[in-house]
Protein backbone atom coordinates (compact mmCIF):
# COMPACT_ATOMS: atom_id res chain seq x y z
CA UNK A 1 0.00 0.00 0.00
CA UNK A 2 1.39 3.39 -1.05
CA UNK A 3 1.38 6.71 0.78
CA UNK A 4 -0.02 9.83 -0.88
CA UNK A 5 0.62 13.43 0.09
CA UNK A 6 -2.39 15.61 -0.55
CA UNK A 7 -3.53 19.20 -0.56
CA UNK A 8 -7.27 19.72 -0.27
CA UNK A 9 -10.02 22.12 0.79
CA UNK A 10 -12.44 21.27 3.56
CA UNK A 11 -16.12 22.25 3.72
CA UNK A 12 -15.27 25.70 5.07
CA UNK A 13 -12.76 26.35 2.29
CA UNK A 14 -9.66 26.02 4.46
CA UNK A 15 -6.52 24.41 3.02
CA UNK A 16 -5.69 20.98 4.46
CA UNK A 17 -2.38 19.15 3.95
CA UNK A 18 -1.62 15.60 4.99
CA UNK A 19 -0.63 12.04 4.14
CA UNK A 20 -2.85 8.98 3.68
CA UNK A 21 -2.43 5.35 2.61
CA UNK A 22 -4.18 3.83 -0.39
CA UNK A 23 -3.56 1.25 -3.12
CA UNK A 24 -4.02 3.72 -5.96
CA UNK A 25 -4.37 7.44 -6.50
CA UNK A 26 -8.04 6.93 -7.39
CA UNK A 27 -8.67 5.16 -4.08
CA UNK A 28 -6.85 7.94 -2.23
CA UNK A 29 -9.09 10.51 -3.94
CA UNK A 30 -12.18 8.54 -2.90
CA UNK A 31 -11.00 8.43 0.71
CA UNK A 32 -10.55 12.22 0.70
CA UNK A 33 -14.02 12.75 -0.76
CA UNK A 34 -15.49 10.54 1.99
CA UNK A 35 -13.83 12.87 4.49
CA UNK A 36 -15.61 15.77 2.73
CA UNK A 37 -12.31 17.09 1.42
CA UNK A 38 -11.87 18.42 -2.13
CA UNK A 39 -8.37 17.37 -3.33
CA UNK A 40 -6.46 19.80 -5.54
CA UNK A 41 -3.07 18.06 -5.39
CA UNK A 42 -2.29 14.37 -4.87
CA UNK A 43 1.21 12.89 -5.21
CA UNK A 44 2.60 9.51 -4.22
CA UNK A 45 5.14 9.65 -1.42
CA UNK A 46 8.31 7.60 -1.89
CA UNK A 47 8.78 5.24 1.09
CA UNK A 48 12.23 5.20 2.65
CA UNK A 49 11.96 2.25 5.02
CA UNK A 50 8.94 0.23 4.03
CA UNK A 51 6.04 0.99 6.30
CA UNK A 52 8.09 2.29 9.21
CA UNK A 53 7.57 5.75 10.59
CA UNK A 54 10.58 7.96 10.22
CA UNK A 55 11.33 9.24 13.70
CA UNK A 56 14.38 11.35 12.93
CA UNK A 57 16.23 13.41 15.50
CA UNK A 58 14.24 16.53 14.55
CA UNK A 59 10.97 14.73 13.89
CA UNK A 60 10.01 12.54 16.81
CA UNK A 61 6.84 11.77 18.72
CA UNK A 62 7.31 13.27 22.17
CA UNK A 63 5.53 12.83 25.48
CA UNK A 64 3.86 16.20 24.87
CA UNK A 65 2.54 14.90 21.53
CA UNK A 66 1.02 11.80 23.12
CA UNK A 67 -0.53 13.91 25.88
CA UNK A 68 -2.05 16.20 23.24
CA UNK A 69 -3.46 13.28 21.24
CA UNK A 70 -4.87 11.58 24.34
CA UNK A 71 -6.62 14.70 25.64
CA UNK A 72 -8.01 15.58 22.21
CA UNK A 73 -9.21 12.02 21.60
CA UNK A 74 -11.17 12.20 24.86
CA UNK A 75 -12.83 15.44 23.75
CA UNK A 76 -13.58 14.27 20.19
CA UNK A 77 -14.96 10.89 21.23
CA UNK A 78 -17.08 12.55 23.91
CA UNK A 79 -18.50 14.77 21.15
CA UNK A 80 -19.61 11.72 19.17
CA UNK A 81 -16.82 11.68 16.58
CA UNK A 82 -15.82 8.19 15.38
CA UNK A 83 -12.35 6.91 16.23
CA UNK A 84 -10.95 6.87 12.67
CA UNK A 85 -12.39 10.30 11.96
CA UNK A 86 -10.96 11.70 15.20
CA UNK A 87 -7.50 10.36 14.33
CA UNK A 88 -7.71 11.89 10.83
CA UNK A 89 -8.75 15.27 12.25
CA UNK A 90 -5.80 15.26 14.67
CA UNK A 91 -3.44 14.19 11.88
CA UNK A 92 -4.47 17.22 9.84
CA UNK A 93 -3.82 19.58 12.76
CA UNK A 94 -0.23 18.24 12.98
CA UNK A 95 0.35 18.00 9.23
CA UNK A 96 3.90 17.21 8.12
CA UNK A 97 5.11 15.86 11.46
CA UNK A 98 5.95 12.35 12.66
CA UNK A 99 2.86 12.56 14.88
CA UNK A 100 0.64 13.20 11.85
CA UNK A 101 2.15 10.19 10.08
CA UNK A 102 1.55 8.02 13.14
CA UNK A 103 -2.05 9.19 13.51
CA UNK A 104 -2.75 8.58 9.84
CA UNK A 105 -1.44 5.03 10.15
CA UNK A 106 -3.64 4.43 13.18
CA UNK A 107 -6.65 5.82 11.31
CA UNK A 108 -5.99 3.57 8.30
CA UNK A 109 -5.61 0.48 10.50
CA UNK A 110 -8.89 1.24 12.29
CA UNK A 111 -10.66 1.64 8.95
CA UNK A 112 -9.37 -1.79 7.93
CA UNK A 113 -11.22 -3.32 10.87
CA UNK A 114 -8.53 -3.38 13.54
CA UNK A 115 -9.27 -2.15 17.03
CA UNK A 116 -7.52 1.00 18.21
CA UNK A 117 -5.49 -0.96 20.79
CA UNK A 118 -4.33 -3.40 18.09
CA UNK A 119 -3.26 -0.48 15.88
CA UNK A 120 -1.40 1.16 18.78
CA UNK A 121 0.33 -2.11 19.69
CA UNK A 122 2.22 -1.86 16.37
CA UNK A 123 4.09 1.14 17.80
CA UNK A 124 5.53 -0.03 21.16
CA UNK A 125 8.13 2.76 21.20
CA UNK A 126 5.31 5.30 21.36
CA UNK A 127 2.59 3.53 23.37
CA UNK A 128 3.68 1.46 26.38
CA UNK A 129 1.91 -1.63 27.72
CA UNK A 130 0.03 0.38 30.34
CA UNK A 131 -1.43 2.69 27.69
CA UNK A 132 -2.39 -0.12 25.31
CA UNK A 133 -3.96 -2.26 28.04
CA UNK A 134 -6.09 0.61 29.27
CA UNK A 135 -7.28 1.36 25.73
CA UNK A 136 -8.14 -2.34 25.35
CA UNK A 137 -10.16 -2.22 28.57
CA UNK A 138 -11.87 0.99 27.45
CA UNK A 139 -12.85 -0.62 24.14
CA UNK A 140 -14.25 -3.75 25.79
CA UNK A 141 -16.19 -1.77 28.43
CA UNK A 142 -17.36 0.96 26.04
CA UNK A 143 -15.84 3.60 28.32
CA UNK A 144 -13.02 4.75 26.05
CA UNK A 145 -13.74 8.44 26.72
CA UNK A 146 -13.09 8.08 30.46
CA UNK A 147 -9.98 5.99 29.80
CA UNK A 148 -8.51 8.66 27.51
CA UNK A 149 -9.38 11.36 30.07
CA UNK A 150 -7.56 9.41 32.80
CA UNK A 151 -4.59 8.72 30.53
CA UNK A 152 -4.37 12.40 29.58
CA UNK A 153 -4.23 13.36 33.26
CA UNK A 154 -1.58 10.72 33.94
CA UNK A 155 0.52 11.89 30.98
CA UNK A 156 0.24 15.47 32.24
CA UNK A 157 1.66 14.36 35.58
CA UNK A 158 4.44 12.45 33.80
CA UNK A 159 5.34 15.56 31.83
CA UNK A 160 5.42 17.63 35.02
CA UNK A 161 7.60 15.00 36.70
CA UNK A 162 9.97 15.01 33.74
CA UNK A 163 10.10 18.81 33.88
CA UNK A 164 10.91 18.76 37.60
CA UNK A 165 13.73 16.24 37.08
CA UNK A 166 15.12 18.33 34.22
CA UNK A 167 14.91 21.45 36.38
CA UNK A 168 16.81 19.73 39.18
CA UNK A 169 19.80 18.88 36.96
CA UNK A 170 19.74 21.67 34.36
CA UNK A 171 21.05 24.56 36.47
CA UNK A 172 24.13 22.85 37.94
CA UNK A 173 24.92 21.44 34.51
CA UNK A 174 24.84 24.91 32.91
CA UNK A 175 27.00 26.37 35.69
CA UNK A 176 29.50 23.53 35.29
CA UNK A 177 29.70 24.07 31.52
CA UNK A 178 30.27 27.80 32.00
CA UNK A 179 33.04 27.02 34.48
CA UNK A 180 34.72 24.56 32.10
CA UNK A 181 34.50 27.03 29.19
CA UNK A 182 36.00 29.81 31.34
CA UNK A 183 38.93 27.66 32.43
CA UNK A 184 39.56 26.47 28.86
CA UNK A 185 39.52 30.06 27.61
CA UNK A 186 42.05 31.14 30.25
CA UNK A 187 44.45 28.25 29.59
CA UNK A 188 44.12 28.43 25.79
CA UNK A 189 44.26 32.19 25.22
CA UNK A 190 45.26 34.12 28.35
CA UNK A 191 48.05 32.07 29.95
CA UNK A 192 49.96 31.45 26.65
CA UNK A 193 50.29 35.21 26.20
CA UNK A 194 51.98 35.43 29.60
CA UNK A 195 54.65 32.84 28.79
CA UNK A 196 56.64 35.53 26.97
CA UNK A 197 57.10 37.32 30.28
CA UNK A 198 58.67 34.20 31.82
CA UNK A 199 60.91 33.28 28.87
CA UNK A 200 64.10 34.82 30.33
CA UNK A 201 63.44 33.85 33.93
CA UNK A 202 65.86 31.20 35.17
CA UNK A 203 63.82 29.97 38.12
CA UNK A 204 60.06 30.26 38.48
CA UNK A 205 57.90 29.73 41.55
CA UNK A 206 56.35 26.27 41.74
CA UNK A 207 52.79 27.60 41.30
CA UNK A 208 53.87 29.37 38.08
CA UNK A 209 55.44 26.21 36.72
CA UNK A 210 52.22 24.30 37.52
CA UNK A 211 50.13 26.99 35.80
CA UNK A 212 52.27 26.90 32.65
CA UNK A 213 52.40 23.10 32.69
CA UNK A 214 48.62 22.77 32.94
CA UNK A 215 48.19 25.31 30.13
CA UNK A 216 50.61 23.42 27.89
CA UNK A 217 48.92 20.08 28.66
CA UNK A 218 45.46 21.45 27.89
CA UNK A 219 46.60 22.94 24.58
CA UNK A 220 48.27 19.67 23.57
CA UNK A 221 45.72 17.09 24.75
CA UNK A 222 42.35 18.78 25.19
CA UNK A 223 40.92 17.29 21.97
CA UNK A 224 42.16 13.85 22.95
CA UNK A 225 40.54 14.35 26.34
CA UNK A 226 37.19 15.28 24.79
CA UNK A 227 37.35 12.23 22.50
CA UNK A 228 37.97 10.00 25.53
CA UNK A 229 35.06 11.60 27.38
CA UNK A 230 32.73 11.08 24.39
CA UNK A 231 33.92 7.49 24.03
CA UNK A 232 33.24 6.87 27.73
CA UNK A 233 29.76 8.39 27.36
CA UNK A 234 28.90 6.16 24.38
CA UNK A 235 30.45 3.16 26.14
CA UNK A 236 28.35 3.82 29.24
CA UNK A 237 25.22 4.15 27.10
CA UNK A 238 25.97 0.83 25.40
CA UNK A 239 26.62 -0.89 28.74
CA UNK A 240 23.32 0.46 30.11
CA UNK A 241 21.59 -1.45 27.30
CA UNK A 242 23.07 -4.66 28.67
CA UNK A 243 20.74 -6.13 31.27
CA UNK A 244 23.32 -7.22 33.86
CA UNK A 245 25.26 -3.94 33.94
CA UNK A 246 22.08 -1.82 33.96
CA UNK A 247 20.68 -3.81 36.87
CA UNK A 248 23.97 -3.47 38.77
CA UNK A 249 24.08 0.27 38.11
CA UNK A 250 20.52 0.72 39.39
CA UNK A 251 21.46 -1.27 42.48
CA UNK A 252 24.50 0.98 43.12
CA UNK A 253 22.31 4.10 42.75
CA UNK A 254 20.03 2.76 45.49
CA UNK A 255 23.03 2.38 47.82
CA UNK A 256 23.86 6.11 47.68
CA UNK A 257 22.05 7.99 50.51
CA UNK A 258 20.75 11.09 48.68
CA UNK A 259 20.11 9.37 45.36
CA UNK A 260 18.32 6.48 47.05
CA UNK A 261 15.65 8.73 48.58
CA UNK A 262 15.23 10.69 45.34
CA UNK A 263 14.92 7.59 43.13
CA UNK A 264 12.48 5.97 45.57
CA UNK A 265 10.35 9.13 45.55
CA UNK A 266 10.27 9.34 41.75
CA UNK A 267 9.44 5.64 41.33
CA UNK A 268 6.77 5.88 44.04
CA UNK A 269 5.08 8.63 42.01
CA UNK A 270 5.20 6.52 38.85
CA UNK A 271 3.91 3.37 40.53
CA UNK A 272 1.16 5.04 42.59
CA UNK A 273 -0.07 7.09 39.60
CA UNK A 274 -0.24 3.98 37.41
CA UNK A 275 -2.01 1.96 40.14
CA UNK A 276 -4.58 4.72 40.64
CA UNK A 277 -5.24 4.93 36.90
CA UNK A 278 -5.57 1.16 36.52
CA UNK A 279 -7.84 0.67 39.54
CA UNK A 280 -10.09 3.55 38.49
CA UNK A 281 -10.44 1.73 35.15
CA UNK A 282 -11.56 -1.46 36.97
CA UNK A 283 -8.43 -3.44 36.14
CA UNK A 284 -7.91 -6.53 38.31
CA UNK A 285 -5.48 -5.98 41.17
CA UNK A 286 -2.85 -8.51 40.07
CA UNK A 287 -2.88 -7.21 36.49
CA UNK A 288 -2.69 -3.61 37.76
CA UNK A 289 0.35 -4.51 39.85
CA UNK A 290 2.07 -6.14 36.88
CA UNK A 291 1.43 -3.22 34.50
CA UNK A 292 2.27 -0.56 37.10
CA UNK A 293 5.55 -2.31 37.91
CA UNK A 294 6.36 -2.01 34.20
CA UNK A 295 6.09 1.79 34.43
CA UNK A 296 8.93 1.90 37.00
CA UNK A 297 12.33 2.73 35.47
CA UNK A 298 14.71 1.48 38.16
CA UNK A 299 15.23 -2.21 37.45
CA UNK A 300 15.82 -3.22 41.07
CA UNK A 301 12.61 -1.58 42.28
CA UNK A 302 10.70 -2.95 39.27
CA UNK A 303 11.87 -6.48 40.11
CA UNK A 304 10.76 -6.09 43.73
CA UNK A 305 7.36 -4.80 42.63
CA UNK A 306 6.98 -7.67 40.16
CA UNK A 307 7.36 -10.02 43.13
CA UNK A 308 4.45 -8.22 44.84
CA UNK A 309 2.08 -9.49 42.14
CA UNK A 310 3.07 -13.11 42.77
CA UNK A 311 2.63 -12.71 46.54
CA UNK A 312 -0.83 -11.19 46.11
CA UNK A 313 -1.85 -14.05 43.82
CA UNK A 314 -0.78 -16.50 46.53
CA UNK A 315 -3.15 -14.83 48.99
CA UNK A 316 -0.85 -12.39 50.79
CA UNK A 317 -2.30 -8.96 51.53
CA UNK A 318 -1.17 -6.19 49.19
CA UNK A 319 -0.11 -4.07 52.19
CA UNK A 320 2.32 -6.70 53.46
CA UNK A 321 3.61 -7.41 49.95
CA UNK A 322 4.27 -3.72 49.22
CA UNK A 323 5.88 -3.24 52.63
CA UNK A 324 8.54 -5.79 51.70
CA UNK A 325 9.32 -3.87 48.50
CA UNK A 326 10.68 -0.96 50.58
CA UNK A 327 9.14 1.64 48.27
CA UNK A 328 6.58 3.05 50.71
CA UNK A 329 7.30 4.66 54.12
CA UNK A 330 5.25 3.82 57.20
CA UNK A 331 2.71 6.63 56.75
CA UNK A 332 1.77 5.42 53.28
CA UNK A 333 1.69 1.81 54.46
CA UNK A 334 -0.93 2.85 57.04
CA UNK A 335 -3.00 4.49 54.29
CA UNK A 336 -2.72 1.34 52.16
CA UNK A 337 -3.82 -0.82 55.06
CA UNK A 338 -6.91 1.33 55.61
CA UNK A 339 -7.67 1.29 51.87
CA UNK A 340 -7.33 -2.49 51.70
CA UNK A 341 -9.67 -2.98 54.66
CA UNK A 342 -12.27 -0.66 53.14
CA UNK A 343 -11.86 -2.11 49.65
CA UNK A 344 -11.11 1.33 48.19
CA UNK A 345 -7.51 1.21 47.02
CA UNK A 346 -7.76 3.67 44.10
CA UNK A 347 -8.32 6.80 46.28
CA UNK A 348 -5.42 5.72 48.51
CA UNK A 349 -3.02 5.49 45.56
CA UNK A 350 -4.38 8.88 44.42
CA UNK A 351 -3.46 10.35 47.79
CA UNK A 352 -0.01 8.72 47.82
CA UNK A 353 0.76 9.99 44.31
CA UNK A 354 -0.44 13.51 45.19
CA UNK A 355 1.60 13.72 48.42
CA UNK A 356 4.67 12.29 46.70
CA UNK A 357 4.42 14.85 43.89
CA UNK A 358 4.23 17.66 46.45
CA UNK A 359 7.20 16.22 48.32
CA UNK A 360 9.25 15.95 45.14
CA UNK A 361 8.32 19.48 44.07
CA UNK A 362 9.43 20.85 47.45
CA UNK A 363 12.66 18.82 47.25
CA UNK A 364 13.57 20.15 43.80
CA UNK A 365 12.88 23.72 44.91
CA UNK A 366 15.12 23.30 47.96
CA UNK A 367 17.90 21.62 45.98
CA UNK A 368 17.81 24.29 43.28
CA UNK A 369 18.01 27.11 45.83
CA UNK A 370 20.87 25.31 47.62
CA UNK A 371 22.85 24.28 44.55
CA UNK A 372 22.69 27.73 42.94
CA UNK A 373 25.01 29.55 45.42
CA UNK A 374 27.21 26.45 45.83
CA UNK A 375 27.80 26.17 42.10
CA UNK A 376 28.50 29.89 41.81
CA UNK A 377 31.04 29.62 44.64
CA UNK A 378 32.56 26.56 43.00
CA UNK A 379 32.91 28.26 39.63
CA UNK A 380 34.19 31.46 41.20
CA UNK A 381 36.69 29.48 43.29
CA UNK A 382 38.19 27.68 40.28
CA UNK A 383 38.34 30.71 37.98
CA UNK A 384 39.44 32.97 40.83
CA UNK A 385 42.23 30.57 41.86
CA UNK A 386 43.59 30.57 38.29
CA UNK A 387 43.47 34.37 38.15
CA UNK A 388 45.20 34.70 41.55
CA UNK A 389 47.99 32.34 40.46
CA UNK A 390 48.43 34.36 37.28
CA UNK A 391 48.71 37.62 39.23
CA UNK A 392 51.15 36.09 41.73
CA UNK A 393 53.28 34.84 38.83
CA UNK A 394 53.38 38.29 37.26
CA UNK A 395 54.31 39.90 40.61
CA UNK A 396 57.04 37.31 41.22
CA UNK A 397 58.62 38.03 37.83
CA UNK A 398 58.66 41.75 38.59
CA UNK A 399 60.27 41.01 41.98
CA UNK A 400 62.95 38.89 40.33
CA UNK A 401 63.61 41.62 37.80
CA UNK A 402 64.06 44.18 40.57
Amino acid sequence: MAQFKYKAYDASGAVVNGVLEANTAAQARELLLKEKLSPVQLTEKVATEGSKINFGSNNIVTLEDIEFVTAEMSLLLNSGVKIDKALSVLARTKSGSALAELLQKLSNDVRKGQSLSEAMAKHPKVFDNLYINLVTIGESSGNLVAVFAGLAQDLKYRKELKGKITQAIAYPTVIMLVCICSVLFIFNFVVPKLTVMFADTAELPIYTEILLGVSEWIQSYQFHFFIVVIAIAFGFRWMMQQGHFAHKFDDIVLQLPILKNTVNLIERIRFASSMSLMLHSDVKLDQALMLSAGSVKNRVIARNLSGVKDKVRKGESITMALKQSGLFPELFMSLLEVGEESGKMAPVFDEIASRSRTEFSNWTDKMTSLIEPLMILFMGGIVGAVVVVMMMSIVSVNDIGI
